[in-house]
């Protein structure tokens, strides 16, 4: 998966921090119990890999980060437009999340200020309610000719992102 490659030090580092899709955005929490069984369900997933990693894993439940989220969009696509990307491609999420969409924002603002389209090929739509939903789309994009594949993925959750890595060492391994 998309911690292979760590040392053992590096992966003692690790900090899982999560929320649930049906809370962000909404101050709706998860109850004790939930927490509890998602907390074992990561633990039992990161014990597949290495018993050490999983004892020492650090994991959190949060809530939302009130941050800027168009600010937030923006900022991460205009850096990998800095960084030469051209052909950025978009995760996007449910848009019921008033969080996703104002990242959505501004990805397509700093899109629009690089004076660089909006490209439906970059696009996907969005499957809901699948756990592994970044790596289906991602997927979804590598599955078209290469000359429509893009050089960079901007994704608007932390489980989109997590999904896509997957997809992307799962398509490499392949190569």
């Amino acid at each position: 998966g998309a911690l292979r490659g760590l040392n053992d030090e590096d992966l003692l580092k690790v900090v899982v921090a999560y929320e649930p899709v049906w809370a962000i955005g909404t101050g709706r929490v998860a109850t004790p119990e939930q927490a509890q069984e998602v907390h074992a369900f990561i633990r039992a997933t990161a014990r597949e890999a290495n018993d050490a990693f999983a004892d020492s894993l650090r994991i959190l439940y949060g809530g939302s980060v009130k941050g800027d989220n168009a600010a937030g969009g923006y900022l991460a696509t205009r850096h990998l437009i800095e960084q030469g990307h051209r052909r950025i491609a978009i995760l996007e999420g449910p848009r019921k999340y008033k969080t996703l969409t104002e990242r959505i924002e501004g990805y397509v603002r700093a899109l629009d200020e690089a004076q660089l389209a909006l490209d439906p090929l970059l696009m996907v739509k969005p499957i809901a309610g699948s756990p592994r939903k970044g790596y289906v789309e991602t997927q979804e994009l590598l599955s078209r000719p290469r000359a429509q594949w893009p050089t960079a993925i901007f994704a608007v959750s932390d489980k989109s992102a997590l999904g896509a890595l997957d997809a992307l060492k799962d398509a490499i391994d392949a190569l």
